[in-house]
């Protein structure tokens, strides 16, 4: 199965393997996959206990950016089983460590080390004096008899069950190959957090070599086998109905004699929803986020189902799910826009979802496009009137209009006091859209607050009250209501 791997660079002691393993995700690409794959993808493959870890002499300094630094950390093996490749009962691995600490000591003993994310070469891999690992490596780029491993299978022996059958049982096996893998479902989602995947059953999968070619259907949990093959190269392509799409079509898969490969497919819905984004005087707005959030009025999210317009103001949106949806601009993404406006529109050019229309999208549909030309919503001023609880005036508060389809981006409009007119302000907002109305007031020793009032702004809103009761300077609550 292609995935990703780290490249190594190499060091020489006998037979020296420089070795990245499986640290968890920060690693930059790395191959993985199953015994019968891995094994004949590695030029070496043993069973070694590990006898010492220690550091070397060489600690380099300032190699690049003179803020970095590297130290190689050497992890000694005891060879107990040579399955391929490996001569010698030492087998010394080496990985360089990448610092952030100029002052860190070559020799380990003194400090710790800060080390930064895991590096491509080394990924943080952590070998255990006294443990056995089950090691698959490859030839080094120097061609000098270095080996190195990538992020593969390379683990603890007692993790390797699998890798010890597949070698105990090679003797035996027939001289053909196999392809499987398995096939799933990831449509997008408004929220990342809610995006699943699902196993797709009865998709065909055909591999082809030259004139042969073989099939296969996936079962109920989404994989498929195609077994006895002879060796050579496949080109292995499934088969997806039309109201399904996917980004990675076909792979290309080269198994030998008692050896296999791995192939997972990723599909989605075909649904695409593309538009323009252009200004009052027509001009495409580079840069503006366009996604979709559900209708029934979740929160819009940070990541999910979103892309930007590009130079003409055109975007596409892939892999939609079949639902209700409002379609959302996020306008404060655009680098370039020319009009005033609220941050974010929603089609068909409205300032607030409660306005927005309803997209509902029906599986394997083909959407009409969807344009939006951004007209400014005129401005509309509010009377705020701030008062104590026995009614006294409060001429000097502090006061805002929150939009709150912005919550995370603080509080959107403008208010100022109405000249002398104790207690008495004028919000300006845009015409339509719903706020919060806030108000707070510094006393000794701290501050306290109005309890906020929702309103929509528009011809006859208003005179907004605000009655100061609350102590400190903000009101956790108020968006439960």
């Amino acid at each position: 199965m292609k995935s990703r791997h780290c490249s190594t660079a190499l060091a020489v002691f006998g037979l020296t393997i420089m070795l990245a393993g499986r640290a968890e995700a920060l690693c930059a690409y790395f191959e993985t996959g199953p015994p019968c794959q891995a094994y004949w993808r590695a030029q070496a493959v043993f069973v070694g206990t590990v006898k010492k870890v220690s550091y070397s002499d060489i600690y380099k300094r300032g190699e690049g950016d003179s803020h970095w630094n590297y130290r190689r950390r050497i992890t000694r093996f005891s060879v107990e089983t040579a399955y391929k490749g490996v001569k010698g009962k030492v087998v010394e691995v080496v990985t360089e460590e990448q610092m952030w600490a100029p002052d860190v000591p070559a020799d380990g003993e003194q400090g710790t080390p800060t080390l930064i994310h895991p590096p491509p070469t080394d990924c943080d891999y952590r070998f255990d004096e006294g443990e056995t690992y089950f090691v698959y490596a490859n030839s080094g780029a120097q061609k000098d008899g270095t080996l190195n491993v990538s992020m593969n299978r390379t683990g603890k022996l007692e993790d390797a069950a699998a890798d010890l059958k597949f070698v105990n049982e090679l003797p035996r096996a027939a001289p053909t190959a196999r392809i499987f893998g398995r096939i799933m479902r990831s449509d997008q989602s408004v929220n990342l957090d809610d995006q699943k995947r699902l196993p797709l059953a009865g998709i065909k999968v055909t591999a082809r070599s030259g004139k042969r070619t073989f099939e296969a259907l996936t079962d109920a949990g989404g994989k498929y086998e195609l077994k006895d093959l002879p060796p050579g190269s496949y080109q292995v392509t499934p088969a997806y109905p039309p109201h399904l799409s996917t980004d990675d079509d076909s792979g290309l898969a080269r198994v030998v004699a008692r050896g296999c490969a791995q192939f997972d497919f990723d599909t989605h819905s075909s649904v695409r929803l593309k538009g323009r984004v252009i200004d009052a005087e027509g001009r495409p707005l580079l840069g503006v986020r366009v996604g979709l959030i559900n209708a029934e009025g979740a929160e819009i999210p940070r990541e999910g189902l979103y892309n930007w317009t590009g130079g003409e103001g055109d975007y596409v949106l892939t892999g939609i799910p079949a639902g209700r949806f409002l379609l959302f601009f996020d306008l404060q993404s655009a680098p370039n826009t020319r009009v005033p406006h609220p941050p974010r529109a929603y089609y068909p050019g409205v300032w607030s979802a409660a306005q927005a229309t309803v997209i509902t999208v029906a599986e394997g549909d083909n959407p009409p496009a969807y344009d939006l030309q951004l007209l400014p919503p005129p401005d509309r001023a509010v009377e705020i009137v701030v008062t104590w609880p026995d009614g006294r005036p409060v001429g000097d508060a502090w006061l805002k209009l929150e939009d709150p389809d912005y919550n995370w981006d603080g509080f959107m409009t403008s208010v100022k006091k109405v000249d002398g007119q104790e207690g008495r302000y004028q919000g300006t907002g845009y015409d339509g859209i719903t706020y919060w109305a806030h108000a707070q007031v510094n006393i000794e020793g701290g501050q306290m607050h109005a309890e906020p009032v929702k309103f929509t702004l528009r011809e006859g809103a208003g005179p907004i009250k605000l009655v100061i009761t609350s102590p400190g300077g903000y009101c956790p609550h108020y968006r439960r209501k």
